[in-house]
């Protein structure tokens, strides 16, 4: 975690920005879009359309999956049953939420100066901690403007449980989103302006990949935390050189991913503010 020291300056003057993925939702109990899939794929009315599960998973996007079981819903007038598990999976567990997520979102609150958070996830995790000035919330399509950026608030960028459907969760949704002049531009300024640290993220939207790559000036590198059972499943070294190269983010491979929480707390607290009374404590029951 040394590497990630470069990110200080940027943290001081207020152009460091966190990119959040459903990884740390995960931590809270939440459904990955990986299980939201098999789920749909699992349900007995797209049985019945002939697919085979065991065919489309891991050879076909989850944005093209969820695509097509919302069209079999519909086609069926079930569209309650395809928002009924996207619902089901924004549900935080009741004792992993206060006992894992809660005290890694008050480390994380500890860097100071704030950096804004960018997220993918549509789940209000990180608004019910509280610990966010819900004023500064971020979701709607107009809200994605260069000048917002300037404010310490949570964006949304794939849309919010607030306004459930109109979050970009299939093909149909997500691709005139990234078309869209002004929300590029704002990735764009993110991605130049600002140090990207990434937390729980797969890098696996291209188009934010394409952006990243378009703004790639070698000036500077973005920073993408990972665990070492990621190398297993998502990422290798060649993978991790190509995203340097082209996309100029720096991997840094943690430990274990239990180890997640006392990694970031020795950073956090080697460099910031003393932990606030009773997140220590919390954060030692994450290896039990």
């Amino acid at each position: 975690m040394e590497r990630l020291n470069a990110v200080l300056p940027y943290i001081k003057h207020n152009k460091c920005a966190l990119f959040i993925g459903a990884g740390l939702s995960k931590i809270a109990g939440c459904y990955d879009w990986d299980s939201v899939a098999k789920k749909m794929l699992d349900h007995i009315e797209i049985q019945e359309s002939g697919i085979k599960k065991e065919e489309l998973i891991g050879d076909m996007e989850n944005e093209k999956i969820l695509n097509y079981c919302f069209n079999i819903f519909k086609r069926n007038g079930n569209e309650n049953t395809y928002w009924g598990i996207v619902r089901e999976a924004l549900v935080p567990d009741v004792k992993l939420y206060p006992e894992k997520y809660f005290p890694v979102i008050k480390l994380l609150k500890l860097i100071t100066p704030f950096p804004q958070i960018i997220t993918t996830n549509i789940d209000n995790c990180l608004e019910n901690t509280k610990e966010f000035n819900l004023s500064e919330i971020y979701y709607k399509t107009e809200h994605f403007i260069e000048t917002n950026l300037n404010s310490s608030g949570i964006f949304h960028i794939h849309g919010s449980e607030y306004d459930l459907e109109k979050s970009l969760l299939t093909r149909e949704q997500y691709i005139p989103r990234y078309r869209e002049a002004s929300f590029r531009r704002f990735l764009k300024s993110l991605f130049k302006k600002y140090c990207v640290i990434f937390i729980g993220y797969g890098l696996r939207d291209r188009e934010i990949l394409d952006i990243m790559q378009e703004t790639n000036d070698n000036n500077k590198y973005h920073f993408l935390l990972l665990p070492e059972e990621d190398m297993s499943n998502l990422f290798n070294s060649s993978t991790l050189t190509v995203f340097k190269e082209l996309n100029g983010i720096e991997s840094i491979i943690y430990g274990k991913r239990n180890t997640f929480p006392i990694v970031l707390e020795d950073w956090i607290t080697k460099y910031f503010k003393t932990v606030k009374l009773g997140v220590e404590d919390d954060m030692r029951t994450t290896n039990d």
